[in-house]
This record gives structure tokens, C-alpha cells and sequence, in this order.
């Protein structure tokens, strides 16, 4: 039967923890012979929230809103989220162990890194715990807001669980960018693709973008 579940965006919600979980049972019934399809992309970090503790998500949102006003790089802030649920960081992959996982990724994330696309959920995480809790220190949530409620853990690192899990990264930015030159050269306009990786404060880069225009 056909099983369809919705969550909440781009906060996560008890919705979403739900959801999850009914992810999460599903994949530990897969069997070696089964193929499991994952179709990641932008989103999947808020969707795909199951907290180690299996408390609420209030502490995740509340901590997210904080690295979002804090100006924290989207490598940043999926680091900690990757640390934050046992369905991120690779943990799908291991849930679904030991059938065949395909992950189809539509970036979002400069670069597109799958390890960041929705906090790769069926990749190999190369980040630690550490590396998580060092971006809180960084912006100043380190054992104080709702930053302390966190439950922290590690992300999956066994070889094995990866063993049979393939990543093919279908849409990025620069698929999206060489569309579009593409289509403004046909139409006769000169195109030039300066970046695929633009990122920083919004501010400060949309002068920078105004003044390299003129």
C-alpha cells in the first residue's frame, strides 16, 4: 500500500518527529535483497527530525532560529542537525542496512555536497559530535538557550553501512545555471556564469553583486 506522510517547514514539529519515525520502522524491515530509492533534496533537514532522546523538536527549532539571527552558514548549521537526529548524518543508510539504498539528490547547497543536502541522511558523515558542538560554541549557544537541550550524538562511521548506498547528485546549482545560459544564449545574449557558490551575509553580497554589475 501506498504510504504518503507530510510534515511542517522550516521549522521542524511533533508532525515531523512522527513522520519520521514511520521512516525509520519501515527501513528496519528492508531485507539485503531490497532496493530502498531516496529522492533528498532542500527541506529534508527540517522534515526528517527524530531526536535521540525522544523529546520534542521545540529544542531543534528554538536552536535553529538562533544559528539562522546568528548568521550561520548553511555547512553550519546542518553540522549540528546532522548530530541532532537518528534519521540524518547517514542514518537512513543504517536503518536500511544491509539492502541497497539509492539516493537521487536535488541540491540546494552551495557546491552540493551530498553530506549537506537534508543533512545527508544516507551518506557517510565526515563531521563529529565535536564538530557540532564547536559551531554552538562558535555562536555563543554552547550551554545556554535552548541550545543546551540538545541531545548530541554521533553520526553512523562503520564502512559497512555504506557499503551498498550510492549517491547521484541529479540537480545543483550548476545544472540550474547552465540551463539558464544556455537558454539567454539562444535567445542571443551573452552569458557568463561568475559562481555557482555565492553565499554570505545577504546584505553585504547584494552590494558586492551591484557593484561587479556596474
Amino acid at each position: 500500500p501506498l504510504l504518503s506522510l507530510r510534515g511542517s517547514h522550516p521549522l521542524p514539529s511533533g508532525r515531523n518527529v512522527a513522520a519520521t519515525r514511520r521512516i525509520v520502522d519501515l527501513l528496519r524491515g528492508a531485507r539485503e535483497d531490497d532496493l530502498v530509492l531516496c529522492v533528498v533534496s532542500g527541506g529534508g533537514s527540517t522534515l526528517l527530525c527524530l531526536p535521540p532522546d525522544g523529546g520534542p523538536s521545540d529544542a531543534e527549532s528554538a536552536t535553529l532560529q538562533a544559528l539562522t539571527r546568528a548568521g550561520a552558514t548553511i555547512q553550519d548549521i546542518n553540522t549540528v542537525r546532522k548530530h541532532t537526529s537518528l534519521a540524518r548524518g547517514g542514518y537512513l543508510a543504517q536503518h536500511a542496512y544491509p539492502a541497497r539504498v539509492v539516493s537521487l539528490v536535488f541540491s540546494d547547497v552551495p557546491g552540493a555536497p551530498p553530506d549537506f543536502v537534508a543533512s545527508g541522511p544516507t551518506v557517510r558523515d565526515p563531521t563529529t559530535v565535536e564538530d557540532a558542538a564547536r559551531v554552538l560554541r562558535r555562536y555563543g549557544l554552547a550551554g545556554a538557550g535552548p541550545a543546551h537541550r540538545l541531545a548530541l550524538l554521533e553520526t553512523p562511521k562503520e564502512p559497512r553501512y555504506f557499503e551498498r548506498a550510492r549517491t547521484v547528485v541529479l540537480v545543483s546549482n550548476e545544472t540550474a545555471l547552465r540551463a539558464m545560459a544556455a537558454r539567454a544564449e539562444a535567445l542571443g545574449y551573452p552569458a557568463t556564469i561568475v559562481t555557482s557558490t555565492l553565499s554570505g551575509e545577504a546584505r553585504e553580497v547584494g552590494e558586492r553583486v551591484v557593484r561587479e554589475l556596474r
